[in-house]
C-alpha cells in the first residue's frame, strides 16, 4: 500500500515535470521568433507564418529592450528546470515511472522540431562552420591556416563574425564540413539551408548520445538504463545547444560516451579510436585522451597488446585525418599562441587566459599554474585507481568553475554529458545542476554582459551541490537525490 502510495506520488510529479517542461520549451520557442533575439546575428529555417500571429506580436510590443527579453527567457529556463528535476527524480526513485520508448520518441521528435524551426539562435558558430565548410569543399584552400576574410567575396561571408580566425576545428570536423557543403551545393546555395543542414548533424550526434547513454546504463544496471537516457535525451542544455544553436560539441559527446562505452567492455582499441577522432574535432577531448594513457601505462603496463591497441588506433587515427590538411606547424598554431583575434573561445590557450579573465602575461601564468594543478589532481586520482573517465570529469568540472564566468554555456556540455553518465554522484548532481544554472548565462549576458557577478549564483549552485553531496554523510534528499 505505502508503496503504490509512493509511487502514485512520484507519477504525479513525473506529470508535473512534463508540464513544465512542455511550457517551458514552448516559451523559449515564442521568445526565439522575437526581433530582438536577433541581436546574436544567427537567421536559420523558420515557420514562415508564426512570427506575424497575434501571441508573438503581443510578447514583442512588451518592449524591445534587453531586459525584457532576458525576463522572458528565465521565464523559459526556469520553466525548463523545475520540469527536468521533477522527471528526474521520479524516474530515478522508480523505474516503473517514466516513458515509454515510443513516447519518449514522441516527445523528443516534438521538442526538437519546436527548437530548431526558429529564426534565431543563441550563437552564430553554425555560420563558421558553413563557411570553413566551403572554404574547403568550395574553394579548395586549408580552412586551418586561412582565413574567411581572405575570401570576403564568397556569397556567405556576411553571415560570418570570426572573419580573421583560422578553424580552430580539427580534421575530422573539416572533412564532415566539406562533404556537407558539396551535398548541399548540389541542391542549393541558400545559407539558412546550411544553417538546417548543420542543426541536422547536431541533433544526430544528440540522438547518438541517447543511444550510448542507454548502453552505458545497462553496464552500470538495469535500473540505470532508462535514467541516463531520459536525463540525456530532454537535457535543457544538450537540446538547446543541439537543436537551437546546431553546436559540433553534440557530435563531440557521441564520440566521448562511446569511448566510455568501450572503456566499460575493455575495448581500448575502440577507446583510442574514438578519443582520437573526439580530438580531431575539438580539443576539448585532449584531457581524456591524456588521462587514459597515464590509466593504461600505470594500470595495464604489462598487456602489451592492450597498449599498442590503444596508443596504435589513436595515433593512426589522428595521423591520417590531419595528413590530409597539414601545413606544417602552422597548421598547429591557433591552439597554443598568436593574437586573440586569431583564435576562437575554443581553443586550448584561450581557455587558459579564460581562467585569469586578462590577457595579461602575470594573471595567464596564474592561469595556467591553476589549469597545471587541476591536471594534477586528475592524474593523482587516476593513479589512485579512480577511473580514467571520472577523473578527466572532475578536471573539467574544476577547469569550468575556476574560468567563471568568461565562458559560454556550450562549454558545459562535455562536462555534462559525461557526468550524468558516469558513476560519481557528486559529479552527476553537479552536472543537472550546471545543465540549468548554466542557461542562465544566456539572459544575464542580455540583461547586462558587463555585469560579471550575475554569474555568481550560476556557478556557486552547482558547486555547492558538490559540496554537500561530498559532505553529507547520508543519502542527499529532495533536489539532490538524483
Amino acid at each position: 500500500m505505502e508503496r503504490d502510495l509512493g509511487l502514485s506520488q512520484l507519477r504525479r510529479r513525473y506529470v508535473v515535470g512534463l508540464v513544465s517542461m512542455a511550457l517551458g520549451y514552448l516559451a523559449l520557442h515564442v521568445v526565439l521568433h522575437m526581433q530582438p533575439m536577433t541581436i546574436f546575428g544567427a537567421v536559420g529555417l523558420s515557420i514562415a507564418a508564426y512570427p506575424s500571429t497575434v501571441l508573438a506580436d503581443s510578447l514583442i510590443s512588451l518592449g524591445h529592450t534587453r531586459t525584457a527579453m532576458a525576463a522572458a527567457m528565465l521565464f523559459s529556463f526556469s520553466l525548463l528546470g523545475v520540469g527536468y528535476l521533477l522527471i528526474g527524480q521520479a524516474i530515478k526513485r522508480d523505474e516503473a515511472v517514466g516513458p515509454s520508448g515510443a513516447g519518449l520518441v514522441l516527445g523528443l521528435f516534438t521538442i526538437v522540431a519546436l527548437l530548431s524551426l526558429t529564426p534565431a539562435m543563441l550563437s552564430g558558430d553554425v555560420h563558421s562552420y558553413t563557411f570553413y565548410g566551403r572554404m574547403a569543399g568550395i574553394h579548395g584552400v586549408n580552412p586551418l591556416v586561412a582565413l574567411p576574410s581572405e575570401l570576403s567575396g564568397d556569397p556567405h561571408y556576411t553571415y560570418v563574425y570570426w572573419v580573421d580566425t583560422a578553424s580552430v576545428y580539427g580534421p575530422a570536423w573539416i572533412w564532415l564540413s566539406s562533404v556537407l557543403t558539396l551535398l548541399v551545393n548540389f541542391f542549393t546555395d541558400t545559407h539558412a539551408v546550411y544553417v538546417s543542414s548543420y542543426k541536422a548533424v547536431a541533433i544526430v550526434g544528440h540522438l547518438a548520445c541517447i543511444v550510448i547513454a542507454g548502453k552505458i546504463g545497462e553496464r552500470h544496471g538495469p535500473a540505470r538504463r532508462r535514467f541516463y537516457q531520459v536525463m540525456i535525451a530532454v537535457n535543457p542544455l544538450l537540446l538547446i545547444e543541439s537543436s537551437v544553436s546546431g553546436h559540433n560539441d553534440s557530435l563531440l559527446l557521441a564520440f566521448l560516451l562511446a569511448a566510455y562505452l568501450a572503456h566499460l567492455r575493455r575495448r581500448h582499441l575502440w577507446v583510442g579510436l574514438c578519443l582520437a577522432t573526439a580530438i580531431c574535432i575539438k580539443m576539448y577531448a585532449l584531457p581524456f585522451l591524456g588521462l587514459y594513457s597515464v590509466y593504461l601505462l600505470v594500470h595495464h603496463v604489462r598487456d602489451k597488446r592492450e597498449l599498442m591497441a590503444f596508443f596504435g588506433s589513436a595515433i593512426s587515427v589522428t595521423a591520417a585525418l590531419y595528413a590530409t590538411c597539414w601545413s606544417g606547424a602552422e597548421t598547429l598554431w591557433h591552439w597554443a599562441s598568436g593574437p586573440s583575434t586569431a583564435r576562437q573561445i575554443n581553443s586550448i590557450w584561450t581557455l587558459v587566459e579564460h581562467l585569469s579573465g586578462s590577457y595579461d602575461a602575470t594573471h595567464r601564468a596564474v592561469a595556467l599554474a591553476l589549469v597545471l594543478v587541476f591536471a594534477i589532481v586528475a592524474v593523482i586520482m587516476v593513479i589512485r585507481g579512480s577511473d580514467p573517465f571520472r577523473a578527466g570529469c572532475t578536471f573539467c568540472f574544476l577547469q569550468l568553475m575556476a574560468a567563471c564566468p568568461w565562458i559560454w554555456p556550450w562549454n558545459f556540455s562535455l562536462f555534462v554529458a559525461l557526468a550524468i553518465v558516469g558513476t560519481s554522484a557528486a559529479l552527476r548532481r553537479s552536472a543537472i545542476a550546471l545543465s540549468i544554472t548554466g542557461l542562465m548565462l544566456y539572459p544575464s549576458m542580455m540583461y547586462d554582459p558587463a555585469k560579471a557577478w550575475l554569474s555568481i549564483p550560476i556557478y556557486g549552485i552547482p558547486v555547492l551541490v558538490y559540496a554537500l553531496t561530498h559532505l553529507s554523510k547520508r543519502r542527499a534528499e529532495g533536489v539532490l537525490a538524483l
